[in-house]
């Protein structure tokens, strides 16, 4: 188990907590995550920065830290995912959490 935190800019607040509620905690909603999106990001179905330098969340954003224990395993997976896509693990999960509360998770 290794301790992990992101940051949740303030308006995903609201969102973010729904998806929590219904996961029941945050270890499990990442749990839940990379089950979902890891076969879509490996095909192309996310987007890849080409860029030379690496993509983080954008400032300004008034984000909250939040904190949860999660597997090795899914850690290094999620990190080596956030690797192939050339984004942050934080902006990734912020990305993900987005796709969760749009139509493309229906």
């Amino acid at each position: 188990i290794t301790p992990c935190s992101f940051r949740i800019p303030e308006y995903l607040k609201i969102e973010y907590d729904k998806k929590i509620k219904e996961h029941h905690n945050l270890g499990l909603f990442f749990y839940f995550l990379i089950r979902k999106y890891k076969h879509i990001a490996y095909t192309g179905g996310l987007p890849q920065f080409n860029s030379i330098k690496k993509v983080y969340q954008d400032r300004g954003l008034n984000a909250k830290q939040v904190s949860f224990r999660a597997t090795s395993e899914d850690w290094l997976e999620f990190k080596i995912l956030s690797e192939a896509l050339n984004m942050s693990m934080c902006k990734l999960f912020v990305y993900l959490l987005l796709l969760e509360c749009s139509e493309f998770s229906s």
